[in-house]
C-alpha cells in the first residue's frame, strides 16, 4: 500500500470535516451552543469486503473524530452526531445490483435524518445513527452477564463473556 493511496481517503474523509468543525468551533462557542453532523458510515464500524478496508479505516476515523468532538463540545453545549449510512442511493451504489437498487436508503431518508438531528434540543445529545436499508449482520451486544457478541448470523452465534471461552449458540435470533 502506497502513502499517496492511504492518504486519499484521509484527507477527504476526516481532515474535511475536522477542517470544518475547526472553522464553526469559535463561533459555536461564542453562540453559547450549537451542533454538529459528521457524515460518516456504517464501513466506519464494520468491513464487510476485502477492498473496502481503506475506506472502512477513514470512515472509522470518522466515527472517532465525531466521538472526540461531542466530549469536547459538552462544557460548551456543542452537540456532535455521526449520520453512518450503508449503502445510499448515490453514484457510489451505482454498481450494486438492479434488485437492490430500488431498495437502498434514499439521501433524501438521509438529510430527513440530519434535519431531525439538528432539530433536536441541546439537552438531547445523539452520538451516532446507523442508518441502512437492510438488516445488518453485524453488530454488538454486551448483556448484563458481561457476554459480548462477537459475530452474528442468522444461524449462529458466538458469545464470549468477558474473559472467558467462546459459547457457540444456532438458531434464527439471538432473542429468542
Amino acid at each position: 500500500m502506497t502513502a499517496p493511496r492511504l492518504l486519499a481517503p484521509m484527507t477527504v474523509n476526516v481532515k474535511s470535516p475536522m477542517r470544518l468543525a475547526q472553522l464553526a468551533w469559535p463561533h459555536l462557542k461564542a453562540a453559547g451552543e450549537g451542533k454538529i453532523v459528521v457524515m460518516a458510515s456504517l464501513a466506519g464500524k464494520r468491513v464487510r469486503y476485502a477492498d473496502g478496508g481503506l475506506y472502512s479505516m477513514s470512515k472509522a476515523a470518522v466515527l472517532m473524530l465525531a466521538h472526540g468532538l461531542r466530549h469536547a463540545g459538552e462544557p460548551h453545549n456543542i452537540r456532535c452526531t455521526a449520520i453512518c449510512p450503508g449503502f445510499v442511493a448515490t453514484d457510489m451504489a451505482a454498481n450494486v445490483g438492479d434488485d437492490i437498487q430500488d431498495k437502498l436508503t434514499r439521501p433524501e431518508d438521509v438529510a430527513r435524518i440530519v434535519a431531525t438531528v439538528l432539530s433536536l434540543p441541546s439537552t438531547a445529545s445523539v452520538a451516532e445513527i446507523p442508518v441502512s436499508w437492510r438488516v445488518e449482520a453485524m453488530f454488538w451486544l454486551t448483556s448484563e452477564r458481561g457476554f459480548v457478541q462477537t459475530a452474528f448470523t442468522p444461524y449462529s452465534h458466538r458469545l464470549q463473556p468477558r474473559g472467558g471461552e467462546v459459547v457457540e449458540l444456532s438458531g434464527s435470533s439471538p432473542f429468542g
